[in-house]
């Protein structure tokens, strides 16, 4: 049992040490992260129904999931490959065809709350 604790606890350091290294070291990140503290009290201004905040929040929530994933597949490739290769660049550019989905979701998300929140109520 503690061993199983001190697992989860060093798999949730692990976490954050991710978290911490993208919030300092990648500018769409730290973006999409200080965009989050500043949509928080948006999302309350907007609805108080828990299942909209789910969805303000957790699609940008998604997103930045995407982008530390897509971070990830990025470092993997520079490390396997410095010089260009063209499969490094399909999978760069998927990554970031990722990203750009779940922004499409978390901006229809918004304009779907905020269309209730102004022209429906």
């Amino acid at each position: 049992m503690i061993l199983l604790i001190k697992h989860r606890w060093q798999a949730l350091v692990n976490s954050v040490v991710g978290i911490k290294h993208a919030v300092l070291n990648e500018e769409t990140f730290r973006q999409e992260f200080i965009l989050f503290w500043i949509a928080v009290p948006l999302a309350f201004w907007l609805t108080l129904d828990p299942w909209r905040l789910l969805a303000l929040l957790g699609s940008l929530v998604l997103m930045m999931c995407a982008e530390l994933l897509n971070t990830a597949i990025e470092a993997v490739c520079d490390l396997v490959s410095p010089d260009y290769n063209d499969y490094v660049k399909i999978a760069k550019d998927c990554g970031s065809g990722a990203v750009l989905m779940t922004m499409f979701i978390a901006a229809a998300v918004w304009l779907i709350v905020a269309h209730e929140r102004f022209f429906l109520s």
